[in-house]
């Protein structure tokens, strides 16, 4: 979660001259006084500069061996990764980047954007702002064949979204805060337009 904070002070300095020459008048200010009474306060402006890592640009990213180039999803984001993380395996390279601080959502929120081969081939924003709660009873309504737009329209927003494309295999997995104590969420993944898989903890 970072933004730019660019801090600049204009200061408005106004001089007032005063007399000169001899003239010793107890009622004439000294210039100096006289100039002091005329400086005018210092204005400071804060500009916050927004940040690029948006719902909005989250969105774009295409996933799948033609999925977005890590290139164009830094300059998409105008950022480097916060941290970043590399593994080989055979003649596949795989990377998972993170950035921290979606702009409008959560002050914990951050995106990551899994590579193969420096295309993009999964993603996942978590920290969304404003999101539903989950009561046991909604969960154990969700019907098996939802998709990622009628979840969303059962159960609400979700605190957090994934997304993969793996060998033409798509899957959608929705995170979402439960009703019950601190920790309580549930979990529903899709794929290929059907759920797959739910998993609880704590809904009342």
């Amino acid at each position: 979660m970072k933004k730019s904070l660019i801090i600049g002070a204009g200061i408005l300095v106004v001089l007032g001259l005063g007399a000169m020459g001899g003239n010793k008048d107890h009622g004439q200010s000294h210039p100096k006084e006289e100039s002091s009474k005329k400086v005018s306060s210092s204005s400071i402006q804060t500009v916050v500069k927004k940040s690029n890592i948006t719902v909005s640009n989250f969105d774009k990213i295409v996933l799948g061996s033609n999925g977005t180039s890590k290139s164009d999803v830094e300059k998409m984001f105008d950022k480097q990764p916060a941290s970043t993380s590399q593994s080989q395996l055979n003649e596949t390279s795989v990377e998972l980047c993170t950035w921290h601080g979606v702009e409008g959502q959560g002050v914990t929120s951050f995106v990551t954007v899994q590579y193969q081969n420096g295309r993009a081939v999964g993603k996942s924003i978590s920290g969304l702002k404003n999101p539903s709660k989950v009561s046991l009873n909604q969960y154990n309504n969700i019907p098996g064949n939802e998709s990622e737009t009628a979840l969303i329209k059962l159960l609400g927003n979700p605190e957090g979204k994934s997304y993969a494309n793996i060998g033409g295999v798509q899957s959608t997995t929705l995170t979402y805060k439960g009703n019950g104590g601190i920790g309580s969420n549930a979990v529903v993944t899709i794929t290929n337009g059907n759920v797959v898989s739910k998993s609880q903890i704590d809904l009342k």
